[in-house]
């Protein structure tokens, strides 16, 4: 599974670590985990009111708009400036790649929201 959407995905990890998926799997064919999953994540999102506005939205534009997946020093320079000014956040600069792409779905997510409300 990808970056942690919401309270969902949180729950799942658990179950999954802990070894509850499975047996819950075994009993029952089909529990209901993924439409829970899915609604809890709705009802509980860990993003649902970050947007960005128009300068952002262009420079995230910018960015997420290449061919490659390597991310150079300046992409993760800009992305991790980006993510601080949108998130109101303070990190700081990082090579570490899960931690990257986890900002990149977490503004992928925020460009969303405020795409959708403009429509």
């Amino acid at each position: 599974m990808g970056s942690v959407k919401g309270l969902g995905d949180v729950i799942e990890k658990f179950t999954t670590f802990t070894g509850l998926k499975n047996g819950i799997k075994q009993v029952f064919a089909d529990c209901g985990c993924d439409e829970r999953q899915k609604k809890l994540n709705e009802m509980f999102p860990f993003t649902k009111n970050v947007k960005m506005g128009a300068e952002e939205k262009k420079v995230w534009e910018r960015l997420s708009n290449k061919k490659s997946n390597a991310v150079t020093f300046n992409e993760r320079e800009s992305i991790r400036l980006l993510f601080n000014k949108v998130f109101n956040q303070n990190k700081k600069p990082s090579t570490c790649g899960s931690c990257i792409k986890d900002q990149i779905s977490k503004l992928q997510l925020a460009y969303e929201n405020s795409c959708d409300s403009i429509n």
